[in-house]
């Protein structure tokens, strides 16, 4: 990789962070942000979309919460709940991926 080309993917990444930051801000307002490392973390992982994927994939997870008992936990999820469950989302879809669809 040449220095204009880490550059450029610290700039595209930077631009991703951005965006799923404002994604974070829309979907769950009641939490504050996970912070940047966070989110380099997962797009050092996973691909942008699958990011996505993560984060509606714990806003379910919050709706259900919110209506009902899921996995024995009652009441609202919190930030670490969100993360948690995002970033497994994501490990999941990414294996999912590789498998074939399957």
């Amino acid at each position: 990789m040449t220095p204009q080309e880490l550059l450029n993917h610290i700039k595209e990444q930077n631009t991703q962070i951005d965006a799923l930051t404002k994604l974070w801000e829309e979907l769950f307002p009641e939490f504050p942000q996970p912070g940047k490392r966070q989110f380099q973390s997962w797009l050092r992982t996973y691909d942008f979309n699958t990011v996505i994927y993560g984060l509606d994939a714990a806003l379910q997870l919050c709706n259900k919460r919110a209506t009902k008992t899921v996995e024995g936990h009652e009441g609202t999820a919190t930030a670490s709940d969100v993360v948690r469950y995002a970033s497994g989302s994501m490990k999941k879809q990414k294996k999912e991926r590789a498998d074939g669809g399957q």
